[in-house]
């Protein structure tokens, strides 16, 4: 049975997408946090936002956590 090769135009535009839903993913996740501190900050002012967890699996942004 022959063996199908993925031509290299095919594979190029796979890492576009790759690359465009990881720039998508980035701009939901800034938006929605940006919400969430708006939020918080309005509920409480004094509230106090530290950034804990940073790692490679998570693109060394770590996790916002909220506390007085």
């Amino acid at each position: 049975m022959p063996t199908r090769k993925t031509p290299a135009k095919k594979a190029g535009s796979r890492a576009a997408a790759t690359g465009k839903s990881s720039r998508q993913s980035a701009a939901w996740r800034a938006k929605t946090l940006a919400c969430m501190r708006k939020l918080i900050q309005q509920a409480d002012p004094q509230v106090v936002e530290e950034i804990k967890w940073r790692k490679p699996g998570n693109g060394m942004q770590g996790v916002p956590v909220w506390s007085h």
